[in-house]
């Protein structure tokens, strides 16, 4: 390796590690298919369908995540009880179309911040919302 690579090497390392190293702190649940071992992620890896719906679920993971932590237990209860329990690449791959309309659907909704800001509005009193009564003089 000549000295211009080791160069260019010694750039690009520490901003990948430091991408890798955010990925990881974000909670990124991402199959790393360099790293697979269990059967589970071998047989991700091994597809390219499913390797694409798995990239897409995460996405869609951290992008929830950013806005609420708590989906941090709603994921790794999926893992745990749903992606890990399949045993064919059918059921991972109905497992990810699943979890991928939910987390959408998740994203369509107001954030839940936005939600309690607008409990907060003061709310219109009985009085301001029925018209006044008419007299007939």
């Amino acid at each position: 390796m000549g000295a211009s690579a080791l160069k260019r090497w010694a750039t690009v390392l520490p901003a990948a590690l430091a991408l890798l190293v955010m990925a990881r702190v974000a909670g990124a649940e991402g199959v790393d298919c360099a790293t697979a071992s269990t059967s589970i992620e071998v047989a991700i890896c091994g597809d390219e369908t499913l390797t694409a719906a798995d990239a897409v679920m995460t996405k869609l993971y951290e992008q929830l995540l950013q806005r609420n932590a708590s989906i941090q237990a709603e994921q790794a209860d999926w893992l745990v009880s749903i992606r890990n329990q399949c045993t064919t690449d059918e059921c991972l791959a109905e497992a990810y179309a699943a979890r991928i309309d939910h987390l959408e659907k998740i994203l369509k909704e107001p954030a839940k911040t936005d939600i309690d800001a607008a409990s907060k509005l003061p709310q219109a009193s009985a009085t301001q919302t029925k018209p006044a009564k008419q007299t007939g003089k």
